[in-house]
């Protein structure tokens, strides 16, 4: 009963049925002493799982729509992080993502499997049409960091928002610092031009053209997600669908 509850807890709702009904099956009559439901306390476990296990029926029978299997993958994705298993939370942000690109959970989200990558702009533009996003106001339910839970989905992207701009900029440092010739500047910061060499007298021997190193592409949001210009640390976030 008890891994049926996590599982539930988890968006797993298949998994919940699997281990309330086994539960249930057991046809045990020990009492429940220690619950979080006040309800439960004193009545046969099995008696408690069964009762579970219709409950958790009937949410897989009815909650189907896209903002319920949308909801239910952000949650499985934050709670698979929390397990340390980020390559089953990418899958389920993924699977978000192609069902309701538009979700502001789902992009905030996205936004993380951006900065996983190592793709900071584009986390950035995730992060700042998440905090457009229609369901911007929705409460976090779930999260990473405890003090993130509670707050608008919109204050916490901006939040990523500006984390995801402070990295790019300092990788964008970094890559000024590595290559490139060095550019002199006056005291104002203003650039000292280069004195333009003599032409040679002597014929120097041909050599092939260095060719241009070609910047690492970039993904692109979709023409519908119109990118701002700000951006935060990375939180993945979730609010499961309605309980019972």
């Amino acid at each position: 009963n008890n891994l049926g509850f996590t599982m539930e807890a988890e968006g797993e709702l298949e998994s919940a049925f699997r281990y309330y009904s086994q539960a249930a099956d057991v046809h045990s009559s020990d009492p429940v002493i220690v619950t979080l439901d006040p309800h439960w306390r004193g009545k046969p476990i099995s008696e408690i799982a069964a009762n579970n296990a219709k409950a958790v029926r009937r949410r897989l029978e009815t909650e189907q729509t896209t903002e319920d299997r949308v909801a239910r993958l952000n949650l499985q994705g934050v709670s698979a992080l929390n397990r340390n298993d980020s390559q089953a939370a990418r899958s389920y942000f993924e699977q978000a993502y192609k069902l309701d690109p538009r979700n502001a959970f789902t992009l905030n989200n996205m936004g993380y499997v951006a900065e996983m990558d190592g793709d900071h702009e584009t986390a950035d533009q995730f992060y700042a049409a998440a905090r457009e996003a229609r369901d911007a106001s929705a409460r976090v339910t779930l999260a990473n960091r405890h003090e993130m839970q509670g707050l608008p989905l919109g204050q916490v992207a901006r939040s990523n928002d500006e984390g995801a701009q402070a990295n790019l900029q300092a990788t964008q440092e970094a890559r000024r610092r590595e290559g490139g010739p060095i550019q002199l500047k006056r005291r104002d910061n203003s650039p000292v031009a280069e004195p333009e060499s003599a032409a040679p007298t002597q014929s120097n021997p041909a050599r092939p053209a260095e060719t241009p190193q070609t910047p690492a592409p970039q993904s692109q949001l979709p023409q519908s997600q119109v990118p701002q210009d700000q951006a935060p640390q990375n939180e993945p976030l979730a609010t499961p669908p309605p309980q019972r």
